[in-house]
């Protein structure tokens, strides 16, 4: 995982040699072809599906907030029941010139494309090569991650909630 540059942008798929990446309808209403910035692209690192709440200090955290980090540049949370998907599913990261991309969320780390891109190269990624350590990044588990989406909007913590309509439901307690 050498080749991650912070600067350089990136997409996370679990499909192999897309020789093109065509513009997608967005929420816009324009279509758009995804990048991530490398220095936010642990947070793509998982199967596309996978929810996932992504945490990290901006010039907003406060030092009380930043100890939530718990030393890591980025906090990564998961549900456990996506950990052995997480472990069996291989990623292909690939890179793309930054010519055509414009910043879409510069706290995400999302660019995007109006035109269709060819990647420059693309890297296999295995699940056991997956080092989060690596990126500075401390991956933890939960069974529900709504309870810590609502923790989290109550911080100052720059974050990022991924697919969170597949999050498991909260569950009630019976009284």
């Amino acid at each position: 995982m050498n080749w991650i540059e912070p600067t350089a942008l990136y997409h996370a798929s679990e499909t192999p040699h897309i020789d093109c990446f065509q513009p997608r309808p967005a929420n816009d209403g324009t279509d758009k072809v995804w990048a991530i910035l490398g220095k936010r692209l642990q947070n793509y690192l998982f199967p596309r599906d996978c929810p996932r709440i992504c945490l990290w200090a901006n010039s907003a955290t406060t030092a009380q907030d930043k100890a939530l980090l718990d030393g890591a540049e980025t906090h990564i949370t998961i549900e456990e029941k996506w950990r052995d998907i997480c472990a069996r599913t291989p990623l292909y990261i690939y890179q793309f010139a930054p010519k055509d991309f414009k910043v879409q969320d510069e706290n995400a780390g999302y660019m995007t494309s109006r035109t269709a891109q060819r990647p420059l190269q693309m890297y296999e990624l295995k699940p056991d090569e997956l080092d989060f350590n690596r990126l500075n990044t401390k991956l933890s588990t939960t069974s529900q991650l709504l309870p810590l989406r609502d923790k989290v909007l109550g911080t100052s913590l720059a974050y990022s909630m991924i697919r969170l309509r597949n999050a498991a439901p909260i569950q009630s307690m019976p009284l």
